[in-house]
């Protein structure tokens, strides 16, 4: 793993400039930097490399995060209060939440399998599709096998 850089500045100089323009007259601050340079090293980030599984674990994280924010009463997303102002008993809150929870297995898992190949991406072409991170990784190995996994064996 290579280090990355961040350039920070250190202010040395500010002045008042002002510049005339037409009739009026502008009053600015400019500043002198001074750029310094900081290494720091990947490996004391606690990044790691994502691979396929991270990629549909991570939509599946996505996917309940969703649904908890839409019936978490602390949260006030749109699709929340919509839910809310249907008024509906706690037995019909249930079964909304399993459809929304449905559909939207439905809606991720079609996606996945989709990228790899394995169905058409809305009214497309079906062909297999390639995603890779930063580090040219590949995140759509067996993406498949691992959507299957996540969305439909449910008990990840």
């Amino acid at each position: 793993m290579s280090p990355f850089f961040i350039l920070a500045f250190k202010n040395v100089n500010c002045k008042t400039v002002k510049t005339k323009n037409g009739l009026s007259i502008t009053e600015q601050t400019v500043c002198a930097f001074s750029p310094t340079v900081l290494i720091l090293d990947r490996y004391l980030q606690a990044e790691k490399t994502m691979n396929t599984e991270d990629f549909v674990k991570g939509v599946y994280q996505t996917k309940e995060e969703m649904i908890k924010s839409y019936f978490d009463n602390t949260n006030n997303t749109y699709v929340g209060e919509l839910i809310k102002s249907l008024n509906i008993d706690s037995k019909q809150m249930e079964t909304l939440k399993k459809i929304i929870d449905g559909t939207l297995t439905d809606g991720f898992y079609s996606l996945l399998v989709g990228i790899d190949g394995g169905a058409s991406i809305g009214n497309n072409l079906q062909q297999e599709y390639k995603l890779f991170d930063e580090e040219n990784n590949s995140l759509t190995e067996d993406i498949t096998g691992f959507a299957y996994d996540y969305f439909q064996e449910s008990n990840l």
